[in-house]
């Protein structure tokens, strides 16, 4: 394992127009822990996967998965992430289901030591 956290974020604004989605956020996870977003709605949360997946771009500050800038290795950093959007289908359809597992078997084909 590395010394760099999961997920590491400084200080993320993300705005639309004059409206701030994410205004400040700093947080890190360390590798192995599990950590969950909760909020309203319009609180950031989805603003701010996004972000880590390189879906949308912050305004300023910066994020790093595993280490690595989103922008500038997101295939490495995709390699190692499952994402389901919101409108992916119901929840606890069979295609998310099978979605969440095929990750998990490639998540340990590809890292058996984490």
């Amino acid at each position: 394992m590395t010394d760099h956290a999961a997920i590491h974020i400084d200080r993320l604004v993300r705005c639309y127009g004059h409206t701030d989605a994410v205004n400040g956020l700093t947080l890190e996870v360390k590798p192995g822990r599990c950590y969950g977003f909760f909020g309203r709605n319009g609180a950031g949360k989805t603003t701010t996967i996004k972000c880590l997946l390189n879906l949308l771009r912050p305004t300023s500050g910066t994020v790093r998965v595993f280490g690595l800038d989103p922008r500038k290795a997101e295939v490495a950093v995709k390699s190692r992430l499952a994402y389901v959007p919101e409108l992916a289908g119901h929840v606890g359809s069979t295609a998310q289901w099978g979605c969440h597992r095929s990750a998990a078997r490639r998540t340990r084909a590809n890292h058996p030591q984490d």
